[in-house]
């Protein structure tokens, strides 16, 4: 990981992202409704890469505590201005070696994109077996990440880029893509039993320029629509942001 260009990026995407927009209010909707079934009120929750899409402001309102973890700080200050509550605390880390974190210490480890940032696969490994490591027996561990298919479609054919077919990454790219059987591999390093993967905005995505014309009332449905589909096969596939869930064992 290259974490200046990653500094870089999200500077400058903090000023031009859109979250308002439909195919990002889609996939926020379909994970805060798995969030929400997996965390119960009880739990103390692990948001690593609580970054400028955070889910930590949802997390705090149905769980008992959450600790925000991001790799600058500068995200973090920010999500605190808008965090009051007593239940929340945030901490600098990265998911490579989460150091000051022991062992055993959340119910629920919910990764929010950093895996997608990893090129080296002793990275990826690694930071799969830290989430492993810092949850608790029978905890839940949640990863969210970009899968390739999607990205080949949208940059491929969509805008032109062939090279996407080629599914090669350097380390001044930003973002990694995996298929999601590879990623089973990977999470197979450690004891974590695979519960479910989950397509979080399914084809939307990809047609977003469609999506985001939707008015309110037929985006409400379509909502409904991918949450019901969310978890079928056919559907996971084509999702440009899934999420696996695996329980530790």
């Amino acid at each position: 990981m290259d974490k200046e260009n990653l500094y870089k990026f999200y500077k400058t995407r903090n000023k031009s992202e859109k979250i308002e927009e439909n195919n990002v209010l889609l996939e926020r909707f379909v994970t805060i409704n798995y969030l929400k079934k997996y965390i119960k009120k009880h739990n103390s929750v692990a948001e690593i890469g609580a970054g400028i899409r955070s889910y930590s402001p949802e997390i705090v309102k149905f769980a008992k505590h959450v600790t925000a973890i991001d790799l600058f700080q500068e995200n973090l200050d920010r999500l605190s201005k808008r965090i009051k509550t007593s239940n929340f605390d945030t901490l600098c880390g990265d998911i490579v070696k989460l150091k000051s974190i022991k062992s055993d210490c959340f119910d629920v480890v919910f990764v929010n994109g950093p895996i997608s940032h990893l090129f080296k696969e002793d990275e990826k490994i690694q930071a799969i077996k830290e989430a492993y490591r810092i949850c608790m027996k029978n905890g839940i561990v949640l990863f969210n990440y970009l899968t390739n298919t999607p990205i080949i479609y949208r940059f491929g054919l969509i805008k032109g880029n062939y090279n996407a077919f080629k599914k090669k990454h350097v380390e001044k790219d930003i973002y990694e893509t995996y298929f999601v059987n590879d990623f089973h591999k990977l999470v197979s390093k450690t004891k974590l039993k695979h519960i479910s993967d989950v397509s979080l905005d399914g084809l939307f995505e990809i047609l977003k320029e469609y999506t985001n014309k939707l008015d309110k009332t037929s985006f409400n449905k379509i909502k409904q629509i991918q949450l019901q589909i969310a978890e079928r096969p056919d559907m996971i596939g084509c999702s440009t942001h899934v999420m696996s869930i695996y329980k530790k064992l």
